[in-house]
C-alpha cells in the first residue's frame, strides 16, 4: 500500500510540473499561437493528405523549390535505382490514377509519380482504410505495364505490409525481393514525417517551411499520437530525475492496457445507458465485439439476434454498417449501403457494406489510448456522446428510409 501511495504522490508532482507548464504555454498564447496548426483548416482525409504529398512531390509544385522535395523522397525510397537528380525534373505526379492497363481499371492508386521510363505509386492508408480485395496486386500489375522500372510504395500508419487479401503471400514475399529491385516498399508515418522534416530543413521559402512545419506536426500528433514536444520533454525530465520517478513512469507504462480496457468498459457503459435513454435507440441492442477477438469495437443492433449492427472500431477510427461474423455481406445490404453514401461519403469493403472514418486512432497503442482518453471529458461532448450522435444519425437514416428491417 505504501508502494501505491508513494507512486500516486509523484504522479501528482508530475500533474503539477504539466499544470505549470501549460500555464506557461497560455501566457505565450498571444504571442506563439502553439496550438495553430494551418491543416486544421484544409481536409486531412485520405484525399486530402495525398493532395498534399503530391503537390510537394510535384517539381513545378507552388512551393517553389523544383525537385528538392521530390529529390529527398527519391533518396530514401528509390535509393537502389541510382536516380540523375536531372531526370527528376520532368516527373509528373498525378492524384488517382486510374488502373486502365488491367481488367480492374475503375480502381485508382492514390499517387501515380512518373517520369522517363520509370513510374512509382503511393498507396495512402494512413487512415487505415480498408483493404480490397487484390488491391495491391492490381496496383502493381498496373504499374509494371506503364513501365518496366516501376515501384509501389505502400504508405501507412505504422509501415505494415499489405495482407493476403491485398496481394497473395507470394506475389507479396516478391515484390518486396530482398535479393533483387523490389516492387513493393512499406513505409509508415513516421517515415513520412522525417521526410517532411527534411523538406522544411532544405525549404528557401519560409511560408511553405511554416507549412511543413504544421504538415509534420499533424502527422506526429493526430497520425502518430505524439504528444506535444514541450509536453513530453517535461515527462521525460521528471521521469529520469531519480529512481523513484522513473519506478512510477514504468508503473503507468505497464498499466497501458489495463488503463486502455477500463476506458473501453467505461465507454460501453456510457452508450448502454445513453442508449437507452434515446427514444429511437430504446429497443435497440448494446454489445461489444471482444469475444470474437476483436476488441475495441462497439455495436448497437435493432434486436439481439440481428445479423447486422451499426459499429465503431477504434483501432480502424471507422463506423458504419457490419455484420456479427466473418461472412462477406449479403447483396441485400446494397440499399443500406447505397442510402448512407448518399447522404454521407464513404467506403465498402468485402466486410462493411459501408463505413466512414471517425475518431481515427491510428492502430497504435497510443492513439488508441488518445482517443479512449476522449471518454473523460464533460458530459455532453465525451466519446460516448460523439459515439451516440452518430449511431442516431446512422439509425435516423435508416429508420426515415424504412430500412432497419434489411438489417435483421
Amino acid at each position: 500500500m505504501a508502494i501505491a501511495s508513494d507512486t500516486t504522490r509523484r504522479l501528482e508532482q508530475l500533474r503539477a510540473i504539466l499544470a505549470a507548464r501549460r500555464r506557461q504555454l497560455d501566457s505565450d498564447r498571444a504571442r506563439l499561437a502553439p496550438d495553430f496548426n494551418a491543416l486544421q483548416f484544409l481536409r486531412t482525409d485520405e484525399y486530402g493528405l495525398s493532395a498534399i504529398i503530391r503537390e510537394l512531390l510535384d517539381p513545378r509544385g507552388t512551393h517553389g523549390q523544383g525537385a528538392s522535395f521530390l529529390e529527398l523522397f527519391a533518396k530514401e525510397h528509390l535509393a537502389d535505382w541510382k536516380i540523375e537528380p536531372a531526370a527528376l525534373g520532368s516527373a509528373e505526379p498525378r492524384l488517382e490514377e486510374s488502373t486502365r492497363h488491367i481488367e480492374a481499371s475503375r480502381r485508382r492508386i492514390d499517387i501515380c509519380l512518373q517520369w522517363q521510363d520509370s513510374i512509382v505509386g503511393i498507396e495512402n492508408k494512413l487512415h487505415c482504410a480498408q483493404e480490397q480485395e487484390g488491391q495491391v496486386e492490381a496496383y502493381l500489375e498496373h504499374l509494371g505495364k506503364e513501365c518496366s522500372h516501376h515501384r509501389l510504395i505502400y504508405l501507412t500508419r505504422d509501415g505494415s505490409i499489405p495482407s493476403e487479401k491485398s496481394i497473395p503471400a507470394s506475389g507479396r514475399v516478391a515484390a518486396l525481393a530482398a535479393d533483387g529491385p523490389p516492387t513493393l516498399r512499406c513505409i509508415g508515418a513516421a517515415d513520412l514525417a522525417k521526410w517532411v522534416d527534411r523538406c522544411a530543413h532544405v525549404c528557401e521559402a519560409e511560408r511553405v517551411r511554416a507549412f511543413l512545419h504544421d504538415v509534420s506536426d499533424y502527422i506526429r500528433t493526430e497520425l502518430l499520437g505524439e504528444e506535444r514536444m514541450e509536453e513530453q520533454r517535461s515527462v521525460v525530465d521528471w521521469s529520469v530525475s531519480n529512481a523513484e520517478n522513473f519506478s512510477a513512469a514504468m508503473a503507468v507504462l505497464r498499466s497501458q492496457e489495463a488503463i486502455r480496457n477500463r476506458l473501453f468498459v467505461k465507454l460501453k457503459d456510457h452508450l448502454v445507458t445513453d442508449v437507452a435513454r434515446t427514444p429511437l435507440l430504446r429497443a435497440w441492442h448494446v454489445g461489444d465485439c471482444g469475444d470474437s477477438g476483436e476488441p475495441y469495437q462497439v455495436w448497437i443492433r435493432p434486436t439481439s439476434n440481428a445479423r447486422y449492427g451499426i459499429r465503431y472500431s477504434l483501432k480502424e477510427g471507422i463506423i458504419g454498417i457490419c455484420p456479427q461474423d466473418d461472412r462477406p455481406h449479403d447483396r441485400e445490404l446494397e440499399d443500406v449501403a447505397r442510402a448512407l453514401e448518399a447522404r454521407w461519403k464513404g467506403k465498402s469493403s468485402q466486410r462493411w457494406p459501408w463505413f466512414k472514418d471517425f475518431e481515427i486512432s491510428g492502430r497504435t497503442g497510443e492513439g488508441l489510448t488518445r482517443v479512449l482518453a476522449k471518454t473523460l471529458d464533460p458530459a455532453g461532448n465525451n466519446l460516448a456522446a460523439r459515439v451516440l450522435d452518430e449511431f442516431t444519425r446512422i439509425a435516423m437514416l435508416l429508420d426515415e428510409k424504412g430500412l432497419v428491417l434489411r438489417l435483421q
